[in-house]
């Protein structure tokens, strides 16, 4: 029994000490001494260091463990259906908690990610991190997403930002006097971050998080598989849903039988956008290349451990070309994870969202 004992106490202290050591590092930020970052930064503690659980520090833990270790918290919304320009429809979902704020109260959109919707964990997590600073908060389904019917054999892609513009134009026009920003995940950040660089010096959002952003879009078949095959298995079942549509311009089966995101692009969103080329296809929804255009303060969070975004991805170095943007790159956290603790289960990137957003709000507009 001693020895157990011994053995128990043993391995506890080494992981203490693996995870005092090398587990905890504090977060690398990159943003020009020029730009309003000085002033902001200081007033996001928690952006400095990112605690992992400490039995969930394992990247693949962190990004699996985030969509199915957590119970996801109750949310109820109010559902509004917006026609887009080429017949096509999509659903923002307001929080019902917020249909009653003031009209000056900060409005918040929030942006899945790949075949995400309102009713994703981490965009619940997200709404109700923000609700309880009393801020107004509505999610933006992409098109064909979660219950939304797709109404045009148009799909989701990573491309078009017109859907976006409309939601943005949509809530703007709803809540003139109030403060508007946004906040997306994974593909939603890459869209939004596209829609930044175009809107430039017109953009009427106050401020922006990109959470987990690809960045990159070629890089879409590099991961492990385990989450490419789990996002090839989704990709499906949103064509097997809209099966209808979706079979008056495309082979249905011949997507269905798609091995890879690359595969599933060329058989099934290259026809949707007018591309021949999956290599162009993917060059020009790369939001990399917008970056130095934005013009409202916007921050980046992601992790050097994402297993689906490799480090060399994250193109830190556009500080140097754009005073409006900032890295934060964390050693731990996987891809929209960032579990602090499977008990304490508002995520790290919540907490820095609302330090940020707060801070953004108390400068002068």
């Amino acid at each position: 029994m001693e020895w157990v004992t011994v053995g128990v106490g043993g391995t506890f202290v080494t992981w203490a000490l693996y995870y005092y050591f090398v587990v905890i590092k504090p977060t690398r930020l990159y943003f020009r001494t020029d730009s309003i970052f000085p002033s902001i930064i200081p007033r996001c503690p928690t952006i400095s260091t990112f605690y992992p659980s400490f039995l969930h520090a394992n990247r693949f833990v962190q990004t699996i463990g985030a969509k199915f270790l957590r119970p996801g918290p109750s949310v109820t919304y109010r559902r509004q259906l917006l026609e887009t320009e080429d017949g096509g429809e999509i659903a923002i979902d307001w929080d019902i908690d917020g249909l009653s704020l003031s009209e000056i109260a900060p409005t918040i959109i929030v942006s899945h990610g790949l075949v995400g919707s309102s009713s994703s964990k981490y965009v619940r997590y997200m709404v109700t991190s923000l609700r309880s600073m009393g801020w107004r908060v509505v999610v933006f389904n992409a098109r064909g997403c979660g219950t939304t019917v797709l109404k045009s054999a148009r799909t989701f892609n990573a491309l078009d930002t017109h859907d976006l513009r409309l939601v943005v134009k949509t809530v703007s026009s709803l809540h003139p006097n109030a403060p508007l920003f946004a906040v997306a995940f994974s593909l939603g950040a890459n869209i939004l971050t596209k829609y930044l660089g175009e809107e430039g010096d017109q953009c009427c959002l106050r401020g922006a998080v990109a959470i987990s952003n690809p960045f990159e879009m070629y890089w879409a078949d590099v991961g492990p598989n385990i989450f490419s095959a789990a996002l090839i298995r989704d990709l499906k079942k949103y064509v097997s849903r809209h099966r209808t549509i979706l079979s008056l311009e495309h082979d249905v089966e011949h997507i269905l039988q798609a091995r890879s995101l690359s595969d599933f692009d060329t058989r099934c969103v290259l026809k949707s956008v007018k591309y021949t080329c999956i290599k162009e296809y993917y060059r020009d929804c790369s939001s990399v290349h917008k970056i130095s255009s934005i013009r409202i303060p916007t921050l980046f969070l992601n992790s050097s451990d994402d297993p689906m975004i490799p480090m060399k991805l994250i193109p830190t170095s556009k500080i140097y070309e754009n005073p409006y943007v900032a890295f934060a790159v964390t050693s731990r956290g996987g891809h929209i994870g960032f579990m602090r603790n499977i008990f304490w289960r508002k995520p790290w990137s919540d907490a820095v969202t609302l330090e940020y957003i707060t801070a953004l709000l108390d400068r002068p507009a």
